[in-house]
């Protein structure tokens, strides 16, 4: 369930981008282009200094399940040059080498929606371990109405230069229209783990057993065929089959057995991980509040005596509630808490000036 992981829905959709210009008039803009002025002028988060002097936020803050999104145009498939060919069967066989493949092409440009959310139905819920092909596509179902329901405007500016969305009139349209352009996430990320998730092993010692057991009888038939035995070895002692019918049964079993095998480790293999604790958006939002508030806190603290120290640690529990994700906490699309802005330091000169001096060193008198 690779859309499904940790507890977060990963949704990846592409929108085929209208053809065309956006009207008759000569010298009108291409929808493509349309695209590209709307989402150079989307704000982007405030995660670094320039954007948060900017004061602009990404429409996306505005969602307490959005960890992450991003719009990417994708205007061709990539020519990675000519896949690799034996030398020696390509000049005996063909085909002839001068002659370049023809490359990938896509039928139009294409929008890559791409966002990491939490696979809940309602803000601060908890993170489910499982869900059900169902119950993903009611996830993403309810994360396209609650994205509608945050960021209609933008989203209509975006998606609007793509095919189909003209007829998207209301949150269902939009979660519609979202579910018939995703695509099967194929590579999750997600980074939230402290410590590693507690998996459960694989029961090799049954496994082998399991695969070895009819590969064993198999060679043991083998054997007593080619001995013009009777007889199968060993098994003879329980069931009385000669080893030419032997052979056809453990050659089914053995098939059977790898295959059981196969499915097995292929299926533990797609369970989803865990949720990490507190992995979900208001979880990561408190979790960054207090590591900035417990750091300040920290450093004010380095010259108090024991009972001063647990009186004011009682303090910052009160005020800051570590249980309670709901607040105080770190508002969404920021990466520190705002602070006051501090007085520009002085000159480099005023600040030498003011340096206390050290004493020089008296020279050496020579003997």
């Amino acid at each position: 369930m690779p859309n499904f992981d940790a507890g977060s829905y990963f949704l990846t959709v592409l929108a085929p981008i209208r053809p065309g210009a956006v009207s008759d008039e000569p010298g009108a803009e291409s929808w493509r282009e349309r695209l590209a002025a709307t989402l150079e002028k989307l704000p982007t988060a405030l995660q670094s200094p320039a954007t948060e002097r900017s004061g602009a936020q990404s429409p996306f803050a505005r969602s307490l399940r959005t960890h992450l999104a991003r719009f990417v145009v994708i205007d061709d498939a990539v020519y990675n040059g000519r896949p690799p060919k034996n030398p020696v069967l390509t000049s005996l066989f063909g085909p002839n080498p001068i002659v370049a493949d023809a490359p990938d092409r896509l039928n139009s440009a294409y929008l890559m929606f791409a966002a990491e959310t939490d696979a809940v139905s309602e803000d601060g819920a908890p993170l489910p371990a499982t869900l059900s092909p169902a119950e993903q596509d009611a996830v993403r179902d309810s994360y396209a109405r609650h994205l509608w329901g945050v960021t209609a405007d933008e989203l209509r500016a975006v998606f609007g230069c793509c095919r189909g969305f003209e007829k998207v009139a209301d949150a269902d349209d939009f979660a519609g229209w979202i579910a018939r352009c995703q695509v099967e996430t194929t590579m999750p990320f997600h980074d939230y783990w402290t410590s590693p998730p507690a998996l459960p092993s694989l029961p090799f010692k049954a496994i082998l057993v399991v695969a070895l057991a009819p590969v064993a009888v198999l060679l043991l038939a083998i054997l007593g065929w080619l001995a013009g035995m009777e007889a199968t070895p060993v098994v003879a002692w329980f069931v009385d089959w000669r080893p030419g019918p032997t052979i056809g049964w453990a050659l089914l079993a053995s098939a059977a057995a790898i295959l059981a095998v196969y499915r097995f480790v292929m299926g533990r293999g797609e369970k989803p991980f865990p949720p990490p604790a507190g992995a979900n958006l208001p979880g990561v939002l408190k979790s960054l509040y207090l590591q900035q508030k417990f750091t300040d806190f920290a450093s004010a603290s380095q010259e108090l005596d024991a009972r001063d120290l647990h009186a004011a640690f009682g303090a910052f529990l009160a005020e800051h509630r570590p249980g309670d994700d709901a607040g105080p906490t770190q508002p969404p699309g920021v990466v520190r808490l705002a602070r006051p802005v501090a007085d520009p330091p002085a000159p480099i000169e005023a600040r030498v000036a003011a340096a206390p001096k050290k004493p020089r060193r008296a020279a050496k008198k020579e003997a």
